[in-house]
């Protein structure tokens, strides 16, 4: 689908099939970035993660369980350093 502006300056959706798909990635990350909903869009807090990621949780801070694992034995690890 894309947009298309009619000779009345009205813009519709056109089905085509020779859409590109770089044109269906960008106008669907474009749709999730400008939604309005919060928590639409997140940045990972893992380090050296960096990816954006749609939460399936309100509270989700990581895009995937490897990276909460990475961050949680980096905690611990932390942890029993500063014990020592």
């Amino acid at each position: 689908m894309v947009l298309k502006m009619d000779e009345g300056g009205v813009v519709r959706h056109v089905d085509r099939a020779d859409c590109p798909p770089d044109a269906v990635v960008a106008r669907e990350t474009l749709r999730l970035i400008g939604s309005t909903n919060e928590f639409a869009v997140r940045l990972c807090d893992a380090p050296s993660c960096g990816m954006f990621f749609v939460p399936r949780r309100r509270n989700q801070e990581w895009c995937t369980t490897r990276c909460g694992a990475r961050v949680r034995s980096s905690r611990r690890y932390e942890a029993s350093s500063r014990l020592e």
